[in-house]
């Protein structure tokens, strides 16, 4: 029975533990995320007043609101000395908006039917608004066959869906994504390695939920049964999700891609049809062009080969000369007859240097031969 109740204790102790890690943190997001300050000063300014302060649970919720306010009154005054508005207080001055290119001017319209997204789960209202939070993390350690890695914790409280991933979960859905909706604007994520430094775990905590607020924004994306999963399975749900779906084929044909309406728009603008005219022109004119550089080719072939069988002609006649001229040394004793047979030597050597150059240029011919077509058809 003591036993028992000491274990209890010690369960709820470390329930509270957890509670206080997951206010603090979110007064954190609060107070410094969500108003814009800079994160790396923050966690400078922590540093300099505790050097274990990036651990949260070095701090009560007293001091770390105390330290907060004490950081927001450093950077707020900073900026007054610079002229420039708090980050607490945003300038009021309007923004003037971005010129947007004027849209293009569609000759070609048809809708073609595909299949219908109908998941809704994820799809805000007006008294149902929520928001795609990573509140917090963990450092898994090392077991048999594996290392040590960071699991960040996903949570929509509002509509009470939450899921712990890995890093390379979040790469693993952005690839899902992109791959079974092509012409959907996927928004990107930084490919990182597994890093463990607190610093560098809170700064890719903001790049993930980033990330996901973003596919959230997205009526295509928001809609898929596969995001709703990365946010609300568990870890042996989602690992055998993933399974199942490895070897999914990406769509090829428009029916077999998704969309919200179940339907998708193929529009052929002015400007697309002027560039296809264009270019239709450029690959005929191009594959005359080609066709005679082949036919030039060819004949390039035939001539450096007849140059290079009349150098060996010419090296083989002078060989059988400088012989000659060595049997006739030979019988006369004649010095004449052994500079005639250098030079003859002489002269073998020279040409059959000039027919080996002409073989290679022939070799270097049939390359451009053969791969100017090729260059073409691709």
């Amino acid at each position: 029975v003591s036993t028992q109740s000491t274990w209890g204790r010690k369960l709820a102790m470390e329930n509270d533990i957890e509670r206080a890690r997951e206010r603090k943190q979110e007064y954190l997001r609060t107070e410094i995320l969500e108003k814009d300050y800079e994160v790396e000063k923050f966690e400078e300014f922590v540093v300099s007043e505790r050097p274990e302060g990036l651990d949260i649970d070095a701090w009560s919720m007293g001091e770390l609101q105390d330290i907060v306010s004490r950081f927001k009154k450093m950077m707020d005054n900073k900026q007054k000395k610079a002229g420039q508005p708090s980050q607490a207080q945003p300038s009021q001055q309007a923004v003037k908006p971005t010129p947007r290119r004027p849209p293009p001017t569609f000759e070609y319209y048809k809708d073609v039917p595909c299949k219908r997204l109908d998941h809704q789960d994820l799809e805000p209202s007006a008294d149902n608004e929520y928001r795609i939070v990573v509140n917090g993390y963990e450092k898994r350690g090392a077991g048999f066959f594996s290392s040590g890695y960071v699991v960040y914790w996903i949570a929509i409280k509002e509509l009470e869906l939450s899921s712990k991933r890995r890093l390379t979960d979040f790469v693993w859905l952005r690839d899902f994504l992109r791959k079974q909706h092509p012409g959907v604007i996927v928004p990107p994520l930084v490919k990182t390695a597994e890093v463990h430094e607190n610093k560098r775990v809170i700064k890719s905590m903001r790049h993930l939920e980033r990330f996901l607020q973003r596919c959230a924004r997205s009526l295509t994306l928001r809609r898929t049964q596969i995001f709703l999963d990365f946010i609300s399975l568990d870890d042996d749900k989602w690992a055998n999700k993933k399974k199942a779906l490895e070897k999914l084929p990406e769509p090829r044909k428009l029916d077999e891609f998704s969309s919200p309406s179940g339907a998708l728009v193929l529009a052929i603008s002015a400007t697309n049809h002027q560039y296809a005219e264009a270019l239709n022109t450029f690959l005929y004119e191009a594959d005359i062009l080609y066709r005679k550089l082949q036919r030039s080719a060819k004949q390039l072939l035939k001539d450096v080969a007849t140059l290079a069988s009349t150098y060996f002609n010419f090296a083989e006649t002078f060989g059988l000369l400088a012989e000659s001229a060595l049997v006739a040394a030979t019988d006369t004793k004649c010095g004449e007859f052994e500079i005639a047979a250098r030079i003859y030597a002489t002269l073998n050597n020279h040409f059959h240097e000039l027919a080996e150059t002409q073989l290679k240029n022939l070799g270097a011919v049939s390359y451009t031969h053969l791969t100017l077509p090729t260059i073409y058809s691709v």
